[in-house]
């Protein structure tokens, strides 16, 4: 009887133990299926953190290169700018300054010399030239026994002269504006060549 009891107990204890033995298996087994789960899914998502990281700072490069070249264009079209103002300033003062009352007599007695009809002619000036300029234009006149010019001032005008014949829509702009103007375009050409690195 206590033989048998004995190896009852015997069988039932490597029974458990072998119970035992092979639920820690499965609960091992598990585990390690899980901690490889959780391992493959932060792995995943480590690279898509470090996928987007990458895309995030590619995009901000970009974006960053794409401001830059904006910032460069926006201070070159600003700097040329300035500088076509300034050319502009300058040229037209210069214009301006050579424009004097002398020269404008020889052209306006020039213009009139070329032009058929030399009487009934009207010419607008800046005011302060007007006297000086009717000077000029009378003794010039009256050699050649010309009449019928009108001299009238303008304040709006700083230089040089509209000339046209009465009645007539035959009309030229002299003013230091309009020279300054068409000068300046052929200059602007040139200058703008030099600002885009286009000078030979």
């Amino acid at each position: 009887m206590d033989v048998k009891l004995e190896k009852l107990i015997e069988k039932l204890k490597k029974e458990g133990v072998e119970e035992a033995k092979k639920e820690a298996a499965e609960i091992i087994a598990k585990a390690e299926k899980e901690a490889k789960k959780i391992v493959e899914t932060a792995k995943k998502d480590a690279e898509r953190s470090t996928k987007e990281a990458e895309e995030t700072s590619k995009r901000f490069q970009e974006n960053s290169e794409r401001a830059l070249q904006q910032a460069a264009r926006d201070t070159i079209l600003s700097l040329r700018d300035e500088i076509t103002d300034l050319f502009d300033r300058v040229f037209r003062s210069q214009v301006n300054d050579a424009l004097s009352t002398d020269i404008l007599g020889k052209m306006i007695l020039t213009i009139m010399d070329k032009w058929d009809g030399k009487s009934n002619l009207e010419i607008e000036c800046n005011t302060k030239q007007v006297k000086d300029l009717e000077k000029i234009l009378l003794a010039a006149l009256k050699k050649k026994g010309t009449e019928g010019i009108h001299l009238e001032g303008r304040r709006d005008m700083e230089g040089g002269f509209y000339i046209h014949q009465k009645g007539k829509d035959l009309y030229y702009d002299f003013s230091d504006q309009s020279i300054s103007e068409m000068l300046m375009s052929f200059l602007n050409r040139r200058l703008n060549e030099i600002l885009e690195g286009k000078d030979g």
